[in-house]
């Protein structure tokens, strides 16, 4: 018997790169209606802030 193929399954977590030096994460928000989107920032702005 021949193995063609193996899988497998690793935990991982998404977030920010916390090394001295490396970029902010950014935030953008888009309302879904209008397909308007806010500017991307280092912090987050609420949707009322930009969408009137």
């Amino acid at each position: 018997m021949t193995v063609r193929s193996m899988i497998r399954y690793t935990d991982r977590t998404v977030g920010p790169d916390r090394v001295p030096g490396a970029p902010c994460p950014l935030y953008e928000a888009e309302c879904t209606t209008r397909r308007e989107s806010s500017e991307a920032t280092e912090r987050p702005t609420p949707p009322e802030d930009w969408a009137r």
